[in-house]
């Protein structure tokens, strides 16, 4: 059986504070090479606000990120760890003049990173397990280490070199 090359999405916060687009940048750049190198199958780059209300309407969520978050949770509950805290929760409340929804907000991180075989979710970053947080970082390592999986692979099954680094004639 042929394993699934994944592909990657990139989820960005817009308008983030000094400093992060460059680390943003260089993580764009880190997958557009693994997309080059075959590591992914494709690559979608996303942008994102601060936070999203999840009690208003549908059709007030025109990015589908509601029912991103959606696919999220169920990944979450399925892999049991949790997106927080780097997804956070918000309430809020009605102020007296009326300017502001009742409502549960998510605030959503300044970079995110889903990695999916055809449609379904393998992993997110960042997430948290009962040991350890998982960072983008760890996302872009885990992908990485395809690579070198990957070179392996081909090294072993050339008929010139042998695992043992022997050439077999």
């Amino acid at each position: 059986m042929t394993a699934t090359v994944p592909r990657a999405v990139l989820r960005l916060r817009t308008l983030v504070p000094r400093g992060i687009s460059s680390i943003q940048s260089d993580v764009i750049d880190q997958l557009q090479e693994f997309k080059t190198e075959g590591i992914i199958a494709g690559l979608d780059i996303d942008t994102w606000g601060s936070s999203m209300g999840m009690s208003i309407s549908n059709d007030r969520d025109s990015t589908g990120t509601r029912k991103l978050l959606s696919e999220f949770e169920q990944w979450e509950e399925a892999h049991n760890c949790t997106l927080s805290p780097a997804f956070g929760r918000s309430d809020t409340n009605s102020s007296d003049d009326g300017n502001t929804e009742d409502g549960t907000y998510t605030i959503l991180p300044l970079l995110c990173l889903a990695v999916y075989n055809d449609t379904t979710i393998q992993a997110v970053y960042p997430h948290r397990t009962n040991e350890e947080v998982r960072t983008i970082y760890d996302g872009i390592a885990a992908l990485e280490a395809r690579k070198s999986t990957k070179e392996q692979i081909e090294i072993t099954s050339s008929e010139k070199p042998t695992a043992m680094g022997t050439y077999s004639h």
